[in-house]
């Protein structure tokens, strides 16, 4: 599965660039891998980011931040979606409709691959748009 060799490496970026040393890296026992996996993701099944892992992951790669309709409503599909064409981790800043409303907050995605952005920016945030993506071709 793609999303394990992800996170393996993903884990692995954080940890060389939190401790720097390989010294540190080398004592970091597998507990403190499944602790950090927790941290940074969501869940162990999915490239979601949890807003911690935004943030440590925002010192490591370049984040290009989507912005999405005001009446977007996230569905099921748009996180296979991106879970299938994003290979890097991804983070939704997700707000339902009426908190949108009341509160005014923008609805966004921040991707931390740039053609895969650019994609999603030139399409107005249509997550349809990037589905079933030849690596190949476009990116």
């Amino acid at each position: 599965m793609k999303n394990i060799k992800n996170f393996e490496i993903i884990i692995k970026l954080i940890i060389e660039h939190t401790f720097k040393s390989e010294k540190a890296f080398g004592v970091i026992a597998q507990d403190k891998k499944t602790e950090i996996q927790k941290l940074v993701f969501l869940n162990k099944h999915t490239l979601q980011l949890s807003t911690r892992g935004l943030e440590i992951l925002s010192t490591i790669f370049t984040p290009y931040k989507i912005s999405l309709p005001e009446n977007y409503k996230f569905r099921c599909q748009d996180l296979i979606t991106l879970d299938r064409e994003c290979l890097l981790p991804y983070y939704i800043n997700r707000f339902n409709h009426a908190e949108v409303q009341k509160t005014k907050k923008e609805k966004f995605i921040i991707l931390f691959e740039q053609e895969l952005a650019l994609l999603l920016k030139l399409n107005g945030g249509d997550l349809d748009s990037i589905q079933g993506i030849a690596r190949d071709g476009f990116l």
